[in-house]
């Protein structure tokens, strides 16, 4: 009798000592879980406003964009060029392949090719956590004006482009959005090059 009270209690030990380990791997699961979730939350407090600000700063320049295109295919109407000065004239081109013309003979395949790509930059810049954190406005002016543009090869012939810089040499035309996409090229490698300059010091 005395044999089984010690078997009896060592059995009652052993499943209290299962339930106490159990507890405290679930309590220090829950505990690393949750310390986890703050260390993220801590190191990205600002993520759903960046990307909201992404998303802003794009869809205000495809508008403004678009806005300034539908006034030119107004004037266009009346006369082009719509005005000339002796730096810039404004005149309706409709551009049918990217930079300087470049890709026309894709044809109507191009807008499509474009589509894709777009698409694909917008992935992989949100995925890029670090440079999408550095580079969001003007990644997403980028975007915008991309879309600008695109709108424009499945609604009329081309690109509508507007602006002929004839100051001492003869520019190609260009529009707002490819003004947009220039600027923001050159400030984001401006901005990379300084940052790796003062790493450096």
């Amino acid at each position: 009798m005395g044999k089984l009270r010690k078997i009896w209690g060592l059995s009652a030990d052993s499943v209290n000592l299962g339930r106490n380990l159990d507890s405290n791997l679930g309590r220090d699961s829950t505990n690393l879980k949750q310390n986890l979730d703050s260390k993220d939350s801590k190191q990205n407090p600002n993520s759903s406003r960046i990307q909201i600000a992404f998303f802003i700063a794009g869809i205000a320049i495809f508008l403004i964009d678009q806005i300034i295109k539908i006034i030119i295919l107004h004037y266009a109407t009346f006369a082009n060029p719509i005005w000339q000065s002796q730096i810039i004239d404004i005149v309706l081109v409709f551009n049918k392949g990217v930079a300087f013309s470049l890709g026309s003979f894709f044809g109507a395949w191009l807008k499509w090719i474009l589509l894709a790509l777009l698409c694909v930059m917008i992935v992989l810049i949100l995925k890029s956590e670090d440079f999408f954190s550095d580079y969001y406005l003007p990644l997403g002016m980028i975007i915008g004006a991309g879309f600008g543009n695109l709108v424009d090869r499945f609604t009329h012939e081309g690109v509508v482009d507007y602006i002929f810089w004839h100051f001492g040499f003869n520019f190609a035309v260009f529009n707002f959005a490819d003004s947009v996409i220039n600027i923001c090229i050159f400030y984001m490698i401006c901005h990379y090059i300084f940052c790796q300059i003062k790493a450096k010091k």
